[in-house]
């Protein structure tokens, strides 16, 4: 299990996507793509964040998918 520490502040988005998001990606470095990805959305509500999210990978993954994708994000206030 991997254990990351971070001080969060208000604005800041915690997100979380299941391993359906992750096994969607073809990218060699799949956590780099998916930042690079994160960092093209402009939706800042986490609803509407994780929608366009689980949008996009579908879409980069050709429209198919080999288990559910999920994403949760969490807005810091």
């Amino acid at each position: 299990m991997d254990v990351a520490t971070r001080k969060l502040y208000p604005g800041n988005m915690v997100i979380m996507v299941s391993d359906g998001v992750m096994d969607a990606i073809s990218a060699k470095d799949k956590e780099t793509f998916l930042k690079e990805m994160i960092r093209k959305i402009n939706a800042r509500q986490p609803e509407e964040f994780t929608k366009e999210l689980v949008e996009l990978v579908y879409a980069v993954g050709g429209n198919q998918s080999k288990d559910d994708m999920s994403a949760i994000a969490m807005l810091v206030v």
